[in-house]
């Protein structure tokens, strides 16, 4: 990650546009499959707005198993649980949660670094919801550039057994677009 730039500003518009997927998805097709094979939209939408409780507790310097990764019940309204969920993280996430430690699921590690992962994980999952569901699948380039160059760097094709929950290397057309990429390098068909 470049440290001149700000992880901030890649979540917010990262979660701009995953908001915005939210948003376009119709509740007719909540029971459709998704390339999360284990997972429906629904079961996706609910890992989405779930896992931004998990941001918000981890920048607090909480324990991230304190809230589960999927909701427990879906809302009465999937974007506007979504925006609510995502407006609350932003003020734990001050400059100096992105220089202290933070605990995330798999690791101690900088809060920006945390930020950072979260932005790949929010990217990937976007992907998953649009093609699933017919919409856009293209981030801004820049963040999922940034995105696709810090996964390359930190996860390494060749070490993908578990735990790690990222499958092989996954090939894409010569044209394919970063968030597309990125997809394909965390290991989605």
């Amino acid at each position: 990650m470049n440290a001149d730039l700000d992880p901030r500003d890649d979540l917010r518009a990262t979660l701009d546009w995953v908001g915005a997927l939210v948003a376009g998805t119709r509740p007719d097709q909540l029971d459709a499959s998704t390339p999360c094979t284990e997972w429906t939209v629904r079961d996706l939408l609910s890992h989405i707005v779930a896992v931004l409780d998990r941001v918000r507790v981890i920048g607090a310097g909480a324990d991230p198993f304190s809230v589960p990764d999927e909701l427990d019940h879906p809302p009465a309204d999937w974007a506007v649980e979504f925006r609510t969920r995502a407006a609350a993280l932003w003020p734990v996430w001050d400059d100096t949660t992105l220089t202290s430690i933070v605990t995330v699921p798999w690791s101690q590690m900088p809060g920006a670094a945390a930020l950072g992962t979260y932005v790949m994980e929010f990217l990937v999952h976007g992907w998953d919801l649009a093609d699933a569901t017919g919409q856009d699948a293209e981030a801004p380039a820049d963040v999922a550039t940034r995105a696709l160059a810090a996964a390359q760097q930190h996860i390494p094709a060749s070490s993908r057994q578990a735990p790690m929950p990222f499958g092989p290397v996954q090939s894409t057309v010569a044209d394919a677009g970063p968030t597309r990429r990125l997809a394909a390098w965390l290991g989605r068909p």
